[in-house]
């Protein structure tokens, strides 16, 4: 088994090693071969053959170019979530920063008014106050965090 194995193996690097020629013979006809030419023709030695082109290296750059186009879109897809998170958080910040404010209004007794449905300004008596009061307190300790 050893034996065939060194065999194939010998002949596959003496066809990788084979020489060409060339020659032109005595009715002027030009040939290359793998053999060398006959005794009575001269011939020239060209040397190795090239190797052969790949044929996947047109299948394997495209895969190629295709993972790399699919990682840049998952880059620019992570990249733009990551930005819409920070434009949440800051209207978010903003949001509780506004009602921190007004709840501080509704604790420091400043006459209180809300806009009815027709745009129109109404005042809140006390209860509506302490209602209002409620509601802020609740909201920016769900939503505001400490």
């Amino acid at each position: 088994m050893r034996s065939l194995f060194l065999l194939a193996l010998l002949a596959v690097t003496g066809m990788a090693s084979a020489e060409v020629y060339k020659w032109v013979d005595a009715n002027g006809k030009v040939t290359y071969s793998d053999q060398r030419p006959p005794s009575n023709v001269t011939g020239q030695k060209l040397g190795a053959p090239p190797p052969p082109a790949d044929p996947d290296a047109a299948k394997r750059l495209a895969t190629q170019q295709a993972e790399l186009k699919k990682a840049a879109d998952a880059e620019a897809e992570k990249r733009k979530k990551s930005d819409q998170a920070a434009t949440l958080a800051r209207m978010k910040d903003e949001n509780c920063a506004q009602n921190r404010g007004r709840l501080q209004e509704l604790r420091s007794g400043v006459v209180v008014y809300r806009y009815n449905e027709r745009g129109e300004r109404e005042y809140v008596d006390d209860a509506g106050r302490d209602q209002a009061l409620k509601e802020m307190e609740d909201y920016i300790a769900k939503n505001c965090g400490s």
